[in-house]
C-alpha cells in the first residue's frame, strides 16, 4: 500500500512541477523517457522505475 501511496504522491508533485501539461501528456512524456533510458517496456516495467521517470521527468521540465 505506501508502494501505491508514494506513486501517486510522485504523480501529483510532478503535475504541480509542469502545470502547463495535461495529465496525459505528463504520464505519456514521463513513460516515453523511461522506455528510451531503461530499454523495457511500459508493460514489464517496475513501479519503482516508473516512479522514479515521472520525478525525474518533471525536475528535467519544471516550469520555475
Amino acid at each position: 500500500m505506501a508502494q501505491k501511496s508514494m506513486m501517486i504522491e510522485a504523480i501529483f508533485q510532478s503535475w504541480i512541477k509542469c502545470p502547463d501539461l495535461r495529465f496525459g501528456q505528463l504520464i505519456v512524456n514521463a513513460i516515453r523517457d523511461a522506455e528510451n533510458s531503461t530499454k523495457v517496456p511500459l508493460f514489464y516495467m517496475e513501479d519503482y522505475d516508473l516512479e522514479a521517470a515521472i520525478v525525474e521527468f518533471a525536475c528535467k521540465n519544471e516550469k520555475t
